[in-house]
């Protein structure tokens, strides 16, 4: 059997082993990863309904308002499961008869919680006829679910409807507030 190569069932066996287990452990390494990415993404989602409301609000020359709505019919639930985008003729921050739905935002599998805190502790944001929010500046945080702070991220909403991403400023791992104080949940 000079020249000719050959491979034994058993060979085959052993490979396909030990190429299950090197990917087995790779994709336990993305696991980590998709989950510490949810909450990116959720906030990603947010910031761009932020902008189209705000640039709904200005075209329409109203009130626009965006809530946390698990079902996209009204403004319930939390923040993780989705929000809802709707003009709001009357300004009371719920969806009436007269409003329009203009966006619904499921979110799939986030993996923590999302916290939204301003002014006036509504639950709702609204941009106002020439692109501002409604005196409501805050942030918009996501807390993992497994507690580690180095996964926490917050988006800020300033008063002019301007947003922008905490950053780690001081290297430590953890994204800082506006006092470089590191971000809690």
């Amino acid at each position: 059997m000079n020249g000719t190569i050959g491979v034994s069932l058993m060979q085959t066996i052993v490979s396909l082993a030990l190429l299950s287990v090197f990917l087995g452990m790779s994709l336990g390494g993305m696991d980590s990863i998709l989950h510490s990415q949810s909450g990116e993404k959720a906030l990603e989602k947010i910031a761009f309904s932020i902008r189209y409301a705000r640039s709904e609000a200005v075209k329409n020359a109203g009130l626009v308002t965006i809530c946390r709505s698990s079902d996209g019919s009204g403004c319930s639930g939390s923040w993780q499961q989705g929000h809802i985008v709707f003009t709001d003729i009357n300004g009371d921050g719920q969806l009436n008869q007269n409003d329009r739905l203009l966006l619904w935002v499921e979110h799939n599998r986030v993996n923590g919680s999302i916290r939204w805190r301003a002014f006036q502790n509504r639950q709702y944001l609204q941009m106002t006829s020439l692109g501002f929010t409604r005196y409501q500046n805050g942030n918009f945080t996501f807390c993992p679910v497994d507690g580690d702070s180095r996964k926490i991220q917050q988006l800020v909403v300033n008063r002019a409807g301007r947003l922008r991403y905490a950053k780690d400023a001081d290297g430590d791992g953890r994204v800082d507030d506006s006092r470089g104080r590191p971000v809690n949940c």
